[in-house]
């Protein structure tokens, strides 16, 4: 049921973001064995503030625990009106967005490595064996399953009758909506070094953006795989592999008429979707979501501090440490509002003009791993422990 009390405001491959998320704990034990750590690398603390939106639970549900090497790969979407989920046992949901009544439920018997995506009817996951499985966004029933040549870590794309899906070993698969078929591959150079992850494909006008962990963008044609252009990111520089990764294990993003990429120990890049040609740039290191909305792309880097550029033009609006060092996901970007969660289960808003906090509300006392999925006047909170939340947000009266 609808629930409107308002919540109470408050090695070819490194392990799974082993150099990120790895870091924190280990800080936590320096901190305790000496009195020398940089107070810096330790999380902030949480300010007071005024609160200026009014934030309340409309309905939270339990989907299942996924395990700790996942939890940033399962991830909800939504369509027409419909959530769809999953856990990393191989569950998947559909719930209504507005009641988060079940619809469907399903059991892939298979572990899954990445979900979900959605697109052409279909609701696609991928196992830890390297299969892409589709299954009918009505009633869940599968259609097709796919193996590929390597585990993918992204959940599967579909549009324009395309399932595009990145595999682990760089190579990127298309396949027929309708019948799982490989239309096309298309195979990139990876390299000696990478953290282990990829980003979802973004198809957008019979055009799918992959972000490789070459720290490059490229766009391939939907209809035969033709390679339209490439663009970096990330230039690897540095005397070892590991100074030398750049992933791009944000989802590429199209708005305004532009391609944005992000990488990790590169840059925030602004793409021509006609050229290939960077429009601007500003340097970065990032593998979290990109937050669009308008005229503003928001982005967290691997300090966890939120910086705002003007979409069109790349100039600086605003940067924030609110929530530095507290594993911070990736920001959505709405009207009035930028949120992102922490490792301590809350959900913070800021100001989209200027970064200032307006509301702090907390699901849980789990850790947000999993992006934060924007919806109509709110957002999606799904926590570690498989909590799904949807908060509804709208400004103070």
């Amino acid at each position: 049921m609808r629930n409107k009390l308002p919540i109470k405001p408050s090695v070819q491959h490194l392990g799974r973001r082993a150099l990120l998320a790895g870091l924190f704990p280990l800080l936590l034990l320096a901190g305790c064995a000496s009195n020398d750590v940089d107070p810096d690398t330790l999380p902030v603390e949480l300010a007071d503030f005024t609160a200026a939106l009014q934030v309340e639970e409309l309905w939270s549900r339990n989907i299942g625990t996924t395990d700790a090497e996942h939890t940033a790969q399962i991830r909800p979407a939504v369509s027409d009106g419909v959530v769809y989920v999953a856990n990393s046992n191989g569950r998947v949901m559909a719930l209504d967005l507005a009641t988060g009544d079940q619809i469907w439920r399903i059991d892939t018997n298979r572990d899954l490595a990445a979900a979900t995506g959605v697109g052409d009817g279909l609701v696609l996951v991928s196992s830890t064996d390297g299969e892409v499985i589709a299954l009918d966004a009505t009633d869940g029933s599968e259609r097709w399953r796919h193996a590929l040549s390597s585990e993918v870590l992204a959940a599967p794309s579909a549009g324009f009758g395309v399932t595009v899906a990145l595999a682990l070993d760089g190579r990127v698969y298309a396949l027929d909506s309708n019948s799982g078929e490989q239309v096309w591959r298309a195979d990139a150079v990876k390299p000696l070094l990478t953290l282990r992850g990829n980003a979802s494909p973004e198809i957008v006008e019979g055009v799918a953006l992959i972000g490789h962990d070459s720290g490059k963008v490229a766009a391939y044609r939907l209809s035969d795989g033709a390679n339209l252009w490439t663009a970096r990111v990330g230039a690897p520089e540095g005397a070892n592999e590991l100074e030398r990764m750049v992933d791009v294990d944000a989802r590429p993003r199209y708005l305004n008429g532009l391609v944005y990429g992000l990488s990790y120990q590169g840059g925030l890049m602004a793409i021509s979707p006609q050229t290939g040609r960077g429009n601007w740039f500003q340097p970065a290191s990032s593998i979290k979501e990109i937050g669009l909305f308008g005229g503003t792309v928001a982005i967290t880097d691997d300090q966890s501090r939120l910086f705002a550029y003007n979409a069109i033009s790349g100039s600086p609006l605003w940067d924030s440490l609110v929530v530095r060092n507290r594993q911070a996901t990736g920001p959505v970007v709405a009207d009035n509002w930028v949120a992102v969660a922490d490792f301590q289960g809350y959900v913070h808003f800021l100001r989209r003009t200027n970064g200032s906090v307006i509301q702090r509300v907390r699901v849980g006392r789990n850790p947000v791993s999993s992006p934060l999925v924007p919806i109509s006047d709110g957002v999606l909170v799904l926590d570690d422990s498989g909590r799904l939340t949807a908060l509804g947000v709208r400004a103070n009266n």
